[in-house]
Order: C-alpha cells, then structure tokens, then sequence
C-alpha cells in the first residue's frame, strides 16, 4: 500500500511539472506560436524560393 501512494505522488509530481512547463512556456511565448524572428526566416526561405506564401493564421503570429 505504501508503495502504491508514494507511486502515485511521484506520478502526480511529474504531471505538475509538465503542465507548469507547457504553460510557462506559453506565457514565455505571450500568446504567439511562431516569434517574429522565426516568421521573418519562414518568410525569407519563402521569397528565396520562389514560394507563394499564404497568410498566416492570426493566432499564430499574434
């Protein structure tokens, strides 16, 4: 029984720390999926290239 709760705490730790990851790292982002720098290298390889681009979604560059 002892080994089933520390199990489960150990479990649950685990758990909190990827949540807590996954979230800071949005904050970190403020909202924006792709930064500016990325989208300006996405845009350069693209005009390089010869690729017609289509908009990106808001959400992702806002």
């Amino acid at each position: 029984m002892k080994f089933k709760l520390i199990s489960f705490v150990v479990v649950l730790i685990c758990l909190l720390c990827v949540v807590y990851a996954g979230l800071s790292s949005i904050y970190r982002s403020e909202g924006r999926v792709i930064s500016p720098e990325a989208q300006a290298k996405i845009e350069e390889f693209c005009d390089q290239h010869g690729i017609d681009m289509p908009k990106l979604p808001d959400f992702l560059t806002q």
